[in-house]
């Protein structure tokens, strides 16, 4: 008993881990039933009682289809193509049956049963949807589906040109597009301008055209473009342009000192420079009084060159000699420019213009060998310096006035030799209309264009005229024919000779500058007035101290309500020494004037137009003893007298250009204020 006690404990003993063993095999007794109904139900639960079937198969299961619409993000372009994944489609039920349905923004599109749409049935914002069926042919099916949306095609770039091709600092540029831009969704297009100068946006420019007032010489416009469906901006593209930087040059010869020594001169430079765009000025600088300036008094020509600078205007030294014994003549006056420019060199002169010439009834051989003397001036004058600074340390531009004459063969060589030491050319096209000056110029212009320079062509303003065998000045034309003048010629050279151009020179423009800008104010009458009554008007005038000596026909001619014209006129001159002069003109109503308002024209007429080198006989004899009779020498002003008798005033030839038995019109109207309506009743 005791023995079996002990055996028992020792079974006892060695049985201490059953209980765990047998907890394990409970917990897989448990689970392993459990998995089985899981994976069965999964299936789709049992048929019949809903009790799990031990001999069911996953594969045996037919789940839904996964489908994807391809392409992800489609557009209009695209082709729709219904992917169905192939793991979906369980084996165990042999032949699967695949059939799809397309909608079109939730409408069955019943003619669309394969698995693509083609492009051309769909379109922007559209959603379209694929539901794909799957079938075993025993009555076992499931769906599956996915949809997309149409997206919006970006539209192309547009092409753009901007123009004009090589504009004038005086041009507006406008950006046209030459090929609009595409949209495949049709729809409507907007286009966005954005304009950059010199590389930097101008965010407030936003319109497809520039006024010329933002642009200025040698700057580079670019025009940027893209274009908009309202959903989806294109790219961007350009075309830019270079304002051209057309020179337009005055000489000013024998006051060009008042320049530097009286605020009213220089102050009426200023303002007519601004007026007619001038942008580089030639002051003469050969004369001894000049030159002092430039030696002895720096600070006066400084200031000048300061005030021209801030107004965008460049100062050359002009320099003249009209006969041999050049380098002589010329060296001090060179010396004092480079001293100068040594000084003050942010103030400096930009370059020395020369206007070289033989004596006049010189042969053309005489002019070959003084254009030969010219080269070698020239040539000797590049080495002089001061303090080491020589013409081209200082970047002095060095041209010439040229004689179109030149070009000739006795000539060409010579000149083509002359060309070679300057840095452009100033050809005179001395002649009218301006197709003629440009044929006679052309020799000149195509000699200096092999030589590698520029040129620039030179019109004359004066009032005078070298021959009597066609016009050589502008100056009866006035601004409009100047400027109809250089528009032709303009768009000529600058088709033929980019690169080449320079632009214009107007020699002796303070003679027409004058001319044109002389009548500064009207003061008009007004109120009511009778028979008998006294009418006038008065005319402020102005004059540049140079042409204080010319005589001017101030002409008034008053028009009733009836339409009856009355003319009365006055001849003036400019007082020295103040420039300006107020000359009133007055009209006696006459009885026959009818009543009613009453227009009102003043106009200015040169009375000075030199013929073969005198003044017209009309006025001379009594004009010239007042102002040459004066035996104190005072330059004082002529009083103003009637013009009675002076019928030529009220008379001008149609084509005031043409030539009078070899002398030109003797009266050129100058200004006119135009007809003042309403200016004043009669009663």
């Amino acid at each position: 008993m005791e023995q079996n006690m002990n055996t028992s404990k020792g079974i006892l003993k060695k049985g201490k881990r059953f209980p765990w063993l047998l907890a394990l095999g409970l917990i897989v007794a448990i689970l392993v039933p459990l998995t089985i109904g899981l994976v069965v139900y999964r299936g789709g639960g049992p048929s019949g009682s809903g009790a799990a079937s031990d001999n069911t198969s996953s594969e045996d299961v037919l789940g839904a289809p996964v489908v994807d619409v391809m392409p992800i993000s489609p557009v209009c372009t695209d082709n729709l193509i219904c992917y169905v994944n192939s793991n979906s489609t369980p084996s165990g039920h042999g032949q699967i049956a695949t059939s799809y349905a397309w909608y079109k923004d939730d409408v069955l599109q019943a003619d669309l049963t394969g698995d693509t749409v083609a492009s051309d049935y769909i379109a922007k914002g559209q959603t379209w949807k694929c539901v794909v069926t799957i079938s075993d042919g025993a009555g076992a099916s499931a769906d599956g589906s996915d949809q997309v949306t149409i997206g919006n095609v970006q539209p192309t770039a547009p092409t753009v040109d901007v123009t004009p091709d090589v504009p004038a600092p005086t041009d507006d540029l406008v950006c046209s597009i030459t090929v609009p831009s595409s949209d495949l969704d049709a729809d409507n297009i907007t286009y966005m301008y954005a304009w950059y100068k010199d590389g930097v946006l101008q965010a407030d420019l936003t319109d497809n055209t520039i006024d010329s007032i933002y642009t200025d010489e040698g700057q580079i416009w670019r025009c940027a473009v893209a274009g908009s469906d309202g959903t989806s901006t294109s790219a961007s593209s350009y075309d830019e342009v270079t304002i051209d930087s057309e020179m337009k040059a005055i000489y000013v010869w024998s006051w060009s000192w008042q320049l530097f020594d009286k605020p009213t001169e220089a102050e009426y430079f200023f303002d007519t420079c601004r007026e007619e765009e001038i942008d580089t000025a030639f002051i003469a600088a050969t004369d001894s009084d000049v030159l002092d300036y430039i030696q002895n008094s720096p600070a006066k020509i400084r200031a000048f060159i300061e005030d021209a600078n801030a107004d965008g205007i460049q100062v050359y030294a002009l320099l003249a000699r009209m006969d041999y014994g050049i380098e002589a003549a010329l060296q001090p006056n060179v010396e004092a420019i480079l001293k100068y420019n040594h000084d003050n060199p942010d103030c400096k002169f930009e370059g020395i213009h020369f206007d070289l010439e033989p004596p006049g009834g010189s042969s053309l051989s005489q002019h070959a060998a003084y254009l030969a003397e010219c080269t070698t001036f020239f040539q000797d004058m590049k080495t002089w310096s001061y303090d080491g600074e020589t013409i081209a340390s200082q970047s002095v531009a060095l041209g010439m006035f040229v004689d179109p004459r030149w070009s000739r063969t006795t000539c060409a060589a010579a000149y083509s030799g002359l060309v070679r030491e300057l840095d452009y050319m100033d050809i005179a096209a001395y002649r009218a209309p301006p197709e003629t000056g440009m044929s006679e110029v052309q020799g000149c212009v195509d000699l200096t264009v092999a030589e590698g320079k520029a040129f620039a062509i030179t019109l004359e303003t004066a009032e005078f005229s070298y021959t009597s065998d066609g016009a050589t000045t502008y100056y009866e034309e006035g601004r409009a024919g100047l400027e109809n003048c250089m528009s032709v010629m303009r768009a000529y050279y600058k088709a033929n000779y980019s690169g080449h151009f320079m632009g214009f020179v107007i020699h002796h423009y303070e003679n027409c500058i004058s001319a044109w800008h002389t009548m500064n104010s009207i003061q008009w009458p007004s109120g009511s007035y009778s028979a008998g009554d006294t009418v006038s008007v008065t005319v402020t005038l102005h004059a540049s101290d140079y042409y204080y000596w010319r005589p001017y026909g101030v002409k008034l001619e008053v028009r009733d309500s009836a339409g009856n014209i009355w003319v009365t006129s006055k001849i003036v001159c400019m007082h020295y020494s103040s420039n300006t002069k107020q000359v009133t003109l007055t009209w006696t109503v006459p009885s026959e004037a009818a009543a009613g308002d009453c227009d009102v024209k003043v106009s200015l007429w040169d009375v000075d137009l030199h013929d073969e080198g005198h003044y017209s006989k009309l006025f001379y004899s009594d004009f010239s003893s007042k102002y040459y009779g004066d035996s104190s020498g005072q330059k004082a002003a002529l009083e103003a007298y009637d013009m009675d008798g002076l019928a030529a005033l009220t008379h001008r030839p149609a084509e005031p250009t043409q030539v009078l038995t070899g002398k030109r019109t003797p009266f050129i109207e100058l200004q006119s204020s135009g007809w003042n309506e309403g200016v004043f009743s009669l009663t």
